[in-house]
């Protein structure tokens, strides 16, 4: 949860999803951020708010693709990091052992970016629709 930058962890509660916590303050916007997901929502929540959140229920697209090294050649188990445009949101999503990815957003996710030590990466978009991307840097 999000409130003049201040964010609430939660851990979930049972294997349902569900959790519990207590604000400080009221807040006006909902970020959820899970394994290849990022929902924000905006909202009143207040102390006393009850959340029930289906996300078969929201509308998401998919931003999927490969990360590949300059030469053409996938990178196994990469880290793709997705970003808003206004900074509210970012998530990470980890490539399989062909280096595809897929994500998850109900929000147009404006850079992606790849950081891991031999290899700086970034991809602007925006993307706000099922998107197949390429991310490799040029020779």
């Amino acid at each position: 949860f999000l409130e003049e930058d201040q964010w609430v962890i939660l851990q979930p509660l049972d294997e349902r999803g569900g959790f519990a916590f207590e604000l400080a303050a009221p807040a006006t916007k909902l970020v959820l951020i899970a394994p290849n997901l990022l929902l924000i929502k905006d909202m009143n929540i207040s102390k006393d708010t009850e959340l029930v959140i289906d996300l078969q229920q929201e509308v998401f697209f998919a931003l999927s693709g490969v990360l590949r090294n300059e030469n053409g050649q996938a990178i196994p188990n990469g880290q793709v990091r997705m970003f808003t445009a206004d900074k509210m949101g970012s998530a990470s999503v980890f490539c399989d052992e062909q280096g595809r990815f897929r994500a998850f957003s109900n929000v147009p996710i404006q850079a992606l970016t790849v950081n891991n030590g031999f290899m700086d990466l970034r991809k602007e978009g925006p993307w706000d629709r099922d998107t197949e991307i390429i991310l490799q840097p040029e020779k």
